[in-house]
């Protein structure tokens, strides 16, 4: 047990009573606190989302209330690339250590140019994977209401992070008290607090690095704005969203701010269709705007707004490039295409290689057999984009599907894993939101058939 234990046992509790049992809502929830350790099994530290998956699962299963939705209007394709990716990269877990025995291996947890053995990290890595895919297909299998509801959680789980960070700011500023032995008890991560670059401070809030803290917010903010771009606003969403962006900002990680470039692009572009859809645009959301760029070009001009943030993006693009941390990470990347190479590029095993960006972790864990698996999987779930128009795509399904885009750009930019539950809950909800063929209008031709003999009356006596 540790200093987080009994929390998070009393978090599961409240959010069982709060949900009526939702396991996606818990889940999700609980994977606010990764900078946490629930309990530590052979001195690996488990995340308290598993631990609530590892309880709340068996109580839905013993006691009959775990609702499995038939498969209907599923992406079978999507699906069954999904099995063939989980089952590859468990495959390489189990067998590629011991063909590929020697090899050099790099990896965050196990050191640099370490030779390829099988060790507890061919274990434990792939145990989350298929924790990740039980996941995968609770969403998969929930209905539509509860998909919504899942959505709408993780971005409460998006808000409840900036709201920490908030805290920890407070706390570097004013010096309130922080919850550091509570929230920071994964000893799997070397996690820092509050500290200033470029003269701004950078948090991470309850998440175990900054990175990971955007990461997270990056995901909240594409479902979010993607809600705030469709419908109407509400000053409850506004004030969430300006909340998370606050919290990215304040990340000054490059994956944040690269993530925050693709939402600015792609949000414009999405309005856009949206407006073109809905015959123009709605004139309160073209106020808002144009009241942004009235407050914001005073306030670039006249004051040193414009300096500040300027020096913040040269310390995170340009800066970053010459600092100690970016020749870690590049040198990460190019041992674990090394080690792929050096493993004729079948990889050395979900799990023995750990590097800065995703697509080196995937190629070095499970070379191009795992890659393109991944690649196919991608392709099965933007497969709808491409129906015609005679299809009707659900709005979940697009929401959803943004947020799978916005997560790669910052998986591709710095992410090490698939484990997050929020990736598996999006790929979930993605496959299981078929797109739907539109009721024809055309007048339905008479029927042929004879009519239905009328029914026979019992006669009546007249006295």
């Amino acid at each position: 047990m540790t200093a987080s234990t009994l929390p998070v046992l009393v978090l599961i509790a409240f959010l069982w009573w709060r949900t009526k049992g939702e396991l996606l809502p818990i889940i999700l929830m609980c994977s606010v606190f990764d900078a946490s350790a629930a309990v530590v099994v052979a001195g690996s530290a488990v995340v308290p989302w598993i631990l609530a998956l590892a309880i709340c699962l068996p109580i839905k299963i013993i006691t009959g209330t775990l609702q499995w939705k038939p498969m209907v209007g599923t992406n079978k394709g999507a699906y069954h690339a999904m099995f063939l990716f989980v089952g590859y990269a468990f495959f390489s877990a189990m067998v590629c250590p011991f063909v590929f025995h020697g090899i050099l291996v790099s990896n965050s947890h196990n050191g640099m140019n370490q030779p390829l053995a099988w060790t507890f990290s061919n274990f434990a890595q792939p145990s989350y994977l298929l924790c990740a895919m039980c996941v995968y297909l609770i969403a998969v299998h929930s209905t539509r209401e509860q998909q919504r509801n899942a959505i709408d959680w993780f971005i409460y789980a998006a808000v409840t992070v900036a709201s920490f960070m908030m805290y920890q700011l407070a706390n570097a500023v004013l010096h309130v008290p922080y919850p550091s032995a509570i929230l920071y008890t994964n000893t799997t991560h070397v996690i820092y607090d509050a500290y200033k670059i470029g003269g701004v401070w950078r948090l991470n809030g309850t998440q175990t690095e900054a990175s990971a803290a955007a990461f997270f917010l990056a995901i909240g903010l594409a479902l979010q704005g993607w809600q705030l771009a469709t419908h109407r606003i509400r000053w409850q969403s506004a004030a969430a969203f300006l909340l998370m962006l606050t919290a990215l900002v304040l990340t000054v990680s490059t994956t944040g701010y690269a993530c925050m470039v693709t939402l600015a692009l792609s949000g414009i572009l999405l309005y856009a269709r949206h407006s073109f859809r809905k015959g123009g645009a709605a004139p309160v959301k073209v106020l808002i705007a144009l009241a942004l760029i009235g407050v914001a070009v005073p306030a670039f001009l006249l004051t040193n707004a414009g300096q500040t943030v300027s020096k913040v993006l040269m310390t995170v693009f340009v800066d970053k490039m010459s600092s100690d941390s970016y020749r870690e990470r590049s040198m990460m990347n190019s041992l674990a295409l090394q080690t792929a190479h050096d493993s004729y590029y079948f990889g050395a095993g979900w799990g023995s290689v750990r590097a800065s960006s995703f697509a080196c972790s995937l190629f070095g864990n499970v070379g191009i057999p795992g890659a393109l698996l991944f690649a196919i999987l991608l392709m099965q779930l933007a497969k709808p984009l491409l129906k015609p128009r005679r299809y009707v795509r659900l709005a979940l399904f697009e929401r959803t599907l943004y947020g799978v885009f916005v997560m790669m750009v910052a998986q591709l930019v710095a992410g090490a894993d698939l484990i997050s539950p929020i990736i598996w809950t999006m790929f979930g909800i993605a496959t299981a939101s078929k797109p739907l063929r539109r009721a024809s209008a055309a007048v339905p031709a008479p029927s042929l058939a004879p009519a239905d003999p009328l029914p026979l009356q019992r006669p009546t006596l007249v006295t």
